[in-house]
């Protein structure tokens, strides 16, 4: 840091320079006293500044002189109607008006940031996410959002205040309060007539997951497993694919398969769905996220 000399120039550029450097050997003014300041400055007037800042013109007075006798240097030149910026000010205020219109653009960034919501999830939880994020939106208005999909698990830490991760798997552990909704397997097909035999079925490429409880509903329905062909994708959009061709029946958890039956591109078979203790639910809960996080996170509990 330069040194500060006796001259006034120099004791202003010195206090510019360490303004916002945190240190023990000097103490600062407030950052309000400099703000207080910059904008009577812009304003040439200590009732527009109070206005403005919604205090009192005396108030503004009060952190200009705290200012002034911190720096040993008079600010102002104050007349009957307004005030004007003496050399020393105007020096001071050359430096600290763009610094101060960077520390609003950082923060001002830093708030959007932290509006705009992180959604990590993989792109079967995604396809189903997608209709109810814009269902939200249009019922509690604009969502700045990110969707960041991934096949495995991308955060095994402390969440972000403004992230959330939403994951399939067993749930027989996650708290109620982290469910989202429970799922329930059958069997899926083209509302023309499917092939009788051909069945798709989930291989999960996260490790870790309870595998798609096939023999039961197989058991449950008193069917014979042998009249079926059985064919593994690990993507389930591509099984929602094949049966909504008529290809076969897709053999999906009920969260996966509910809006393609809402649209009439499949419909349940005549077999009965069999329950299982897998469910989209939320890695972490709401505790500590932001109120645009919890909103949504309540919203999607409601209304998954």
């Amino acid at each position: 840091m330069d040194e500060i000399n006796s001259s006034t120039c120099g004791a202003l550029f010195a206090y510019t320079q360490c303004l916002f450097t945190l240190g023990d050997s000097v103490m600062l003014p407030s950052l309000n006293a400099v703000k207080t300041f910059a904008v009577a400055a812009r304003k040439k007037s200590f009732k527009l500044a109070a206005a403005e800042l919604n205090v009192s013109a005396t108030a503004v007075s009060h952190q200009v002189r705290n200012l002034e006798q911190w720096l040993g240097s008079k600010l102002f030149i104050r007349a009957a109607q307004q005030v004007q910026l003496s050399a020393a000010g105007e020096q001071l205020y050359s430096h600290i008006h763009g610094a101060m219109d960077d520390i609003e653009q950082g923060l001002m960034q830093l708030k959007r940031q932290q509006s705009r919501l992180l959604i990590h999830t993989t792109s079967a939880i995604a396809t189903w996410l997608m209709p109810r994020i814009e269902h939200y939106r249009a019922q509690q208005g604009e969502l700045a959002y990110q969707l960041i999909t991934s096949e495995q698990i991308a955060v095994t830490g402390q969440e972000l205040s403004n992230e959330i991760s939403l994951r399939f798997g067993d749930t027989s552990t996650v708290p109620a309060s982290q469910r989202v909704s429970q799922a329930s397997y059958g069997l899926y097909q083209a509302p023309h007539k499917a092939a009788e035999s051909q069945v798709f079925i989930p291989t999960w490429k996260q490790k870790g997951l309870t595998e798609p409880p096939w023999q039961q509903f197989i058991a449950s329905n008193n069917l014979n497993e042998q009249d079926f062909d059985r064919q593994y994708y690990d993507l389930e959009f591509l099984i929602l694919q094949q049966a909504i061709a008529g290809r076969g029946y897709a053999f999906l958890p009920q969260t996966f398969a509910q809006d393609a039956v809402q649209q009439g591109l499949l419909v349940q078979s005549r077999w009965q769905p069999v329950a299982s203790e897998q469910g989209v639910y939320f890695y972490q809960g709401s505790k500590h996220k932001t109120a645009v996080a919890q909103d949504f996170m309540q919203w999607l509990q409601d209304h998954g």
